[in-house]
């Protein structure tokens, strides 16, 4: 298998994901607060392939301290600085992290950029007995929660103006394994 070049490691990228980036990771933090019941702050959580800690600062909402971890330095130059948000280097696949020392690991759009096997070892590895693993993401899906779908000719234009990104081959997103997240 080719490996998957990502293009958010190289120079300049940071800059331009920090200014152009959806921020969206606080309404995802709300739910999964309220979906795994979440009642008082968690110890420590890592957010691993940060890239500029808009999902970092996003956590830190749930958690006293947060590990950001990026393979990219370029995007971690770019990380707006919070209190309770660690910045370093580190790969999803071998974390730089103790074993059975984290309540809460997440990755917002980025799991389709490691090898999700070693990752979810790695995983297993770090988060405590309980802990749990969130992994989340946005795209156009043509409809608006409450709205119900948009036009046909709407979604085509928006598609045409604005192709999706291709995924990578390794990781194909399936919303039916995970229902009770919709």
């Amino acid at each position: 298998m080719n490996e998957i070049t990502n293009p958010f490691t190289g120079p300049g990228v940071g800059e331009l994901y920090a200014r152009a980036r959806p921020r969206f990771h606080a309404s995802v933090i709300e739910r999964v607060t309220k979906l795994l019941e979440i009642r008082s702050p968690l110890s420590r959580a890592a957010d691993v392939g940060c890239g500029t800690g808009m999902s970092s600062i996003a956590l830190a909402a749930i958690a006293k301290r947060v590990l950001a971890l990026d393979v990219s330095p370029d995007m971690l130059r770019h990380a707006e600085p919070h209190p309770a948000v660690g910045y370093a280097i580190g790969a999803a696949e071998s974390l730089p992290i103790a074993s059975d020392s984290v309540d809460l690991v997440t990755v917002s759009a980025a799991i389709h950029w490691f090898s999700q096997s070693a990752f979810f070892a790695e995983s297993h590895r770090v988060l405590h007995s309980g802990g749990r693993l969130v992994i989340y993401d946005n795209a156009p899906t043509g409809r608006i929660q409450d709205l119900g779908a948009f036009p046909p000719d709407f979604v085509q234009r928006l598609l045409e103006r604005h192709p999706m990104v291709p995924s990578n081959p390794r990781f194909q997103f399936d919303e039916n394994r995970a229902p009770e997240f919709r």
